[in-house]
């Protein structure tokens, strides 16, 4: 063995270990595990993964994602985001917000709020309401409705 790798492989490990790695690195994998990581970590990933996520991370990713996830969520997200979804989701937000909302949706909204609005719009509100507006404005009206 070359004197890079330091570390002891096991029978059932193929590929070889460098001195930082303390885990098994098995033949279909190319990437070192650190001993507080439980599962492989494949070539094209390059953050740990630990037992309770089943899909890739790639470097630029801080948080788990679990099997049915396929977009990156950076730290400060700690919900899921489906593959159609572009923009991070925080933990109280349970809609799929597309890449031009910036502003989270509660469950009950089905409209984009872009981020200047603070309001949630139920899906029959065409117009979006501003901070100072407590009521749906529906596209006939251009002036805000307060909630009385």
């Amino acid at each position: 063995m070359s004197s890079d790798y330091e570390v002891c492989m096991p029978s059932d490990c193929e590929v070889c270990m460098s001195s930082d790695c303390d885990v098994c690195v098995s033949s279909e994998s190319e990437v070192c595990m650190s001993n507080d990581c439980d599962v492989c970590v494949s070539s094209d990933c390059e953050v740990c993964m630990s037992s309770d996520c089943e899909a890739c991370m790639p470097s630029g990713c801080e948080v788990c994602m679990p099997s049915d996830c396929e977009v990156c969520m950076p730290s400060d997200c700690e919900a899921c985001i489906p593959s159609g979804c572009e923009v991070c989701m925080p933990s109280d937000c349970e809609t799929c917000m597309p890449s031009g909302c910036e502003a989270c949706m509660p469950s009950g909204c089905e409209v984009c709020m872009p981020s200047d609005c603070e309001v949630c719009m139920p899906s029959d509100c065409e117009v979006f309401v501003s901070s100072d507006c407590e009521a749906c404005m529906f596209s006939d009206y251009e002036v805000c409705m307060p909630s009385d």
